[in-house]
């Protein structure tokens, strides 16, 4: 019974996608009056184990954040990183080899969302 419920487990825990790796893609921030803003490059690093993500966040390998916090559970990615005088959270789902979702830059009284788009 031990043995099945591990076998369960580990063929659940196969399901998630494996992410790691190196994605380029694009931000682009919502703007006030609800448009979008143009497209900036973007860059995250990532390490799997498991269902724990680890690795980099920012506008290119020279500027990035560590990831204080990161996680896949299926097809969804939740990542958090601290960034001077802010934080930045970050939920992306994986579809078709692709990265894709929602940044929430906080700074102060500062609040700024875009959208994301990354690929490998």
């Amino acid at each position: 019974m031990k043995a099945l419920l591990i076998g369960m487990i580990l063929a659940a825990a196969s399901f998630a996608a494996d992410v790691s790796g190196v994605w380029n893609g694009t931000f682009s921030y919502k703007q006030q009056d609800g448009s979008t803003g143009e497209p900036r490059q973007a860059f995250l690093e990532l390490k799997q184990d498991g269902e724990k993500l680890t690795g980099k966040v920012g506008q290119s390998a020279d500027q990035s954040f560590e990831i204080n916090e990161g996680a896949i559970k299926d097809d969804l990615v939740t990542l958090t990183a601290a960034m001077p005088e802010g934080s930045l959270k970050i939920t992306l789902k994986v579809k078709d080899g692709k990265l894709e979702g929602d940044l929430l830059m906080e700074r102060g009284d500062e609040k700024r969302k875009a959208t994301l788009k990354f690929s490998k």
